[in-house]
């Protein structure tokens, strides 16, 4: 299936996202935790504000809801390698919390399956923004 990409403020939104993601990690790797925090948090708020200003103004897309898929996974896989680079330690004493972070990451791919019969990752439905919304309240107070 061909998606049309299409020129609005959501978009970009997710497409920055997507093209920082290589930053970011890099951030983590070479060590800065503070830098890699703080994009981190704007790859937070962008994904709150792309959704937003999509629906608000009815600007959605396929391509639109795609991009923002493939952004909500990589700022998932910047959270889990940052967590596990930063707070290695946070892992040994609070592993159970952390197993939590996870579930409700794969939950909504099993709530897919259970729903509608097929495994999805990212797709738009409330149970998954709360459940996004939690996450990044976790990560938020973990750093």
């Amino acid at each position: 299936m061909k998606h049309k990409f299409v020129w609005n403020i959501p978009n970009v939104l997710s497409l920055y996202r997507l093209l920082m993601f290589p930053v970011i990690l890099t951030l983590i790797f070479t060590k800065y935790e503070t830098a890699f925090v703080w994009l981190f948090c704007i790859n937070l708020v962008t994904d709150v504000a792309d959704g937003f200003i999509a629906r608000r103004f009815k600007m959605q897309t396929e391509f639109g809801a795609l991009l923002d898929s493939w952004a909500d996974v990589g700022t998932f896989i910047l959270a889990f390698v940052g967590i596990i680079w930063f707070h290695s330690d946070f892992l040994k004493d609070q592993g159970v919390l952390f197993f939590g972070y996870l579930v409700l990451y794969y939950l909504q791919m099993v709530v897919s399956k259970i729903k509608f019969g097929i495994w999805v990752v990212g797709w738009h439905a409330y149970s998954v923004k709360v459940a996004g919304y939690l996450q990044a309240f976790f990560f938020v107070s973990l750093f």
